[in-house]
């Protein structure tokens, strides 16, 4: 897959090639992200070195918070949302910038619905 930017266009347009796959696809997809998050991030989007560097030096318990969201979102077909904030114009303080908000599930027997959205803000 061609990397894209990191913005939401970029976001969408990844989400646009994935959410096409079949579900077996997509489930290996989402295999490859919880392997190595990062390495995902960086293998779809457009980083630049300074974005690539702040996600290294995330703690590995919000890695894993920011992994289990984005699959469970992927996993269902969810809309992610990403907001992109320049550091030029936020505030410093880089985790408390990042908000994951919203997926909500319901379940019926032998039948999953869910609805809601992903939506991570990032100073970068």
């Amino acid at each position: 897959m061609k990397k894209f930017p990191f913005t939401q266009s970029g976001t969408n347009s990844v989400l646009e090639a994935l959410y096409q796959l079949g579900d077996e696809d997509l489930h290996k997809e989402v295999l490859s992200i919880q392997h190595d998050f990062i390495y995902w991030v960086a293998e779809h989007f457009e980083l630049n070195e300074q974005q690539y560097e702040y996600l290294k030096q995330l703690p590995q318990n919000l890695l894993y918070t920011f992994c289990c969201q984005i699959c469970l979102a992927m996993y269902h077909r969810l809309p992610i949302i990403l907001n992109v904030i320049s550091t030029e114009t936020a505030s410093p303080k880089p985790h408390q910038q990042i908000n994951i908000i919203g997926i909500t599930e319901t379940k019926y027997t032998n039948l999953v619905k869910t609805r809601g959205s992903l939506t991570i803000t990032v100073n970068c």
